[in-house]
Formats: C-alpha cells, structure tokens, sequence
C-alpha cells in the first residue's frame, strides 16, 4: 500500500472507529497498517488498547507479542506468551515466541526444544530450521548447525537469512567452497551488509585468492570505515600481494578509526615492520 493509500485508510479507519469505539476490527486494520509502515510503537499502543477492550481477542495478543519480542520488550512479551501458550498451545508462531525468550533468558536448551517442536509442527518454516542452526552455531556444534541451515535453504530457496549462519559453520568444517557460496548468496539480498563481505573476503583470503579478498575488504571498508578488522586483514592482503605503500594505508587507517588496542598494537607493528611507523 502507497503511503498516500496507507494515510488516507488510516484516516477512514479513525473516522469509523470514532462513530463506534467498539468496533474492535477497525481498530485491529489500524494497528495492522501502522505497523506495515514501521510505526511499531504506535501499533504496540493501538494492540495494547484493543486487549483493554477485550482480553480474548488472541490474534492482537499475538500480533502484540511479536512487536514485543522485535523491540526487545521482554516483561510484555512474556506476559502475553504466557496467556497466548495456555490458549494456543499448538500454534507455531506461540511457540517460536516461546523459544525466543528462552533464548533471551540464556536458556538455549529450552529454546532448541521449543524450535523443534516448532520445527515438526511446521517444517518448511525456514526461520525455525535457521533458529535452530543458530543455536548449534554458538554451542560449536558446527555439523549440526551446517545440517539445520542447509535445511533452512532447502525450506525456501528464496530466504537467504540462513547463508550468513552457514558461512561461519562452513567455514569451521574446512568446507571453504560451500561457504563461498553461501556468503555470495547471502549477499544477493543483503548488499549494505559489511559484516558479509568481510567474511567472504577471509573466505577467498583463506582459499589463496588474495586480490579477490582484498575487493571484498574493500567493499565491507565502504559500508563501515571504522571497520577495524577488515582494514587490517585489507592491510595484511596488500602485504601479501607486495602493494607495500596501500598496506601502510590500510594499517594507518587502523590507528585512525579504532580504539582497540589488539588492533592498534598489531598496526603499529607491521608499520614498524615496512618502515611506517
């Protein structure tokens, strides 16, 4: 929906609610279409209000929820959890809910259990199969991550959220050309994202490809100058590639757009090294 359309349907919507307050479904399209337009805080107050009115309607608890959990309004979101799993103990979005808190609350047992319940009740749900990729990921059970994020991408060939996951679990496994492309399609969808293109530099760096690692240090260093680890390892890649002068730029860099000592002190010596510092 337009912008012009969205304001235009929230207005009708306001003038429609005004000749009748009780009229819960008008109040329920205007939370819906505020929160398209990222009004979050708006839509949480309008879902907020509607269960005020009536404490049943689970769909704007649910809704509710979700904005909770999205901006980190844990208490809420529990609380509406809470009601939602007593009344709707098989819906799979209250039970993703439910392994997201636990998450939060540094309980990844409970919230691996919850995602693959989610996971049988659901299974071409690609977010359930990356939540639980995830969790393996930081446990360092990195076959089991790689196996439940292939699985995402088996789920939706279309989301791409899971590569980035499975990059870093590839890379744990010595799979260095399964993680190139998953970070390259990764990166399909999400080109602003500077974290990925250091990754696949280090990835290419890894396979002996160093001027194409440098490209890709050069793109993460484009998106985030500051970007301390990849100026450095763009400064290491210049060393490799005996391009001495643009490596004590990358390094010189270093010292100016970081105040993290491990990297200043590395900077420092390879300049001592080539003579720049």
């Amino acid at each position: 929906m337009a912008q012009g359309q969205a304001s235009r349907a929230i207005s009708a919507y306001f003038k429609a609610q005004k000749k009748n307050p009780e009229n819960h479904e008008v109040g329920w399209k205007i939370a819906q279409i505020q929160q398209k337009r990222g009004m979050i805080d708006d839509a949480i107050l309008r879902y907020e209000a509607l269960l005020e009115q009536d404490p049943d309607m689970h769909n704007v608890r649910l809704a509710l929820a979700e904005l909770q959990v999205q901006k980190g309004l844990w208490i809420g979101a529990n609380r509406n959890v809470t009601i939602l799993k007593k009344v709707l103990p098989l819906e799979v979005k209250v039970i993703k809910l439910q392994a997201m808190i636990a998450r939060h609350n540094r309980d990844p047992i409970l919230a691996l259990t919850l995602w693959r319940v989610a996971a049988q009740l659901d299974p071409s749900d690609p977010t359930v199969q990356h939540s639980i990729g995830t969790v393996y990921l930081e446990r360092g059970d990195y076959e089991l991550a790689a196996a439940a994020l292939r699985r995402a991408n088996r789920a939706d060939p279309e989301y791409t959220e899971a590569n980035f996951e499975l990059g870093l679990a590839l890379i744990e496994l010595n799979l260095i050309d399964e993680a190139e492309r998953a970070y390259r399609h990764y990166i399909d969808t999400h080109q602003r994202d500077e974290k990925a293109y250091y990754r696949l530099g280090n990835t290419l760096y890894s396979k002996g490809y160093v001027s194409r690692a440098i490209t890709q240090y050069e793109r993460a260093i484009s998106i985030k100058p500051d970007y301390a680890e990849a100026l450095f390892n763009l400064g290491m890649a210049f060393v490799q590639t005996k391009q001495m002068s643009r490596a004590r730029m990358a390094f010189q860099q270093v010292l100016k757009w970081t105040n993290r000592e491990e990297y200043r002190e590395s900077a420092r010596r390879m300049l001592s090294e080539l003579g720049g510092g």
